[in-house]
């Protein structure tokens, strides 16, 4: 019984491959002008998802540090601490 391979292309075009499959399953490559028609027929509008940042809690003042962000109850940040090779990234917990 011959195998059949584990990715391939079921339909190409021109311009290239239309309809492939991989392990995932198939993979379509729609151009923006069937993408519209389809999103048109579905009466669906592009909508903005606002995402509001989540607070960073106050770090100490002596840490020479940057780019705080929370990553849920977590603070990531860049800080240059002494007895540290150079600046590196640092994961400190919300509560401290």
């Amino acid at each position: 019984m011959a195998q059949i391979p584990s990715e391939g292309v079921i339909v190409r075009a021109e311009n290239g491959d239309v309809i492939r499959y991989d392990e995932t399953g198939l993979v379509l490559r729609l151009s923006d002008k069937v993408i519209a028609d389809i999103a048109a027929r579905l009466e669906l509008t592009p909508r903005a998802v606002a995402v509001e940042a989540l607070p960073v809690p106050d770090l100490p003042e002596d840490l020479d540090c940057w780019a705080a962000r929370r990553d849920g109850d977590w603070v990531r940040f860049q800080a240059n601490l002494a007895g540290a090779d150079s600046a590196r990234g640092y994961v400190r917990h919300v509560s401290g």
